[in-house]
């Protein structure tokens, strides 16, 4: 009798009304549960914010999973297929790269991690009250990441003013 394997793991061969049996053990080689183009290998996640990186596996015997941050090796996240990234920082955004092996092969998988911060007006002039004809200087400080955020002065009746 033959059969097509479709998966690792244990199959028995059994006779009919007997009681004599095999196993047979299929191994295999790790290879990702998903494909690279149905996960994010280049994902954003906002400042301050969890990202988690899939790097599902399958093989057997049961697969090593390793990740790396720019070559150095994040130990707290060994054996975990789908680690977390908590409170990101733009300092996070390096290369993450996921390496699972057994003694039948090793495959990788790479993730270019974005960290955004969304612009926010971080320092400003407070209430300035002034003699009509005198002038001020006001300022408006701003943050954001990968983009400069662009300040733009209206006055109340909303014309766009120069900076």
């Amino acid at each position: 009798s033959k059969l097509t394997v479709p998966s690792p793991g244990d199959y028995k061969c059994q006779l009919c009304g007997s009681v004599d049996e095999r196993t047979l053990v299929v191994n295999a080689e790790p290879m990702f549960v998903t494909s690279d183009t149905s996960v994010d290998l280049n994902p954003t996640v906002n400042e301050f914010g969890n990202l988690m990186l899939d790097c599902g596996v399958t093989g057997r015997p049961v697969v090593s999973v390793r990740w790396t941050r720019d070559g150095n090796a994040v130990p707290a996240w060994d054996d975990q297929a789908m680690p977390t990234l908590s409170n990101a920082q733009v300092a996070d955004n390096p290369r993450y790269i996921c390496t699972i092996s057994n003694k039948h092969g090793m495959v990788t998988r790479e993730f270019v991690v974005n960290v955004i911060v969304p612009p926010e007006i971080t320092n400003s002039s407070s209430l300035v009250n002034l003699p009509l004809g005198e002038t001020v200087d006001l300022f408006c400080d701003a943050r954001g990441y990968p983009d400069e955020p662009k300040i733009v002065w209206t006055n109340s009746s909303d014309s766009i003013l120069q900076s």
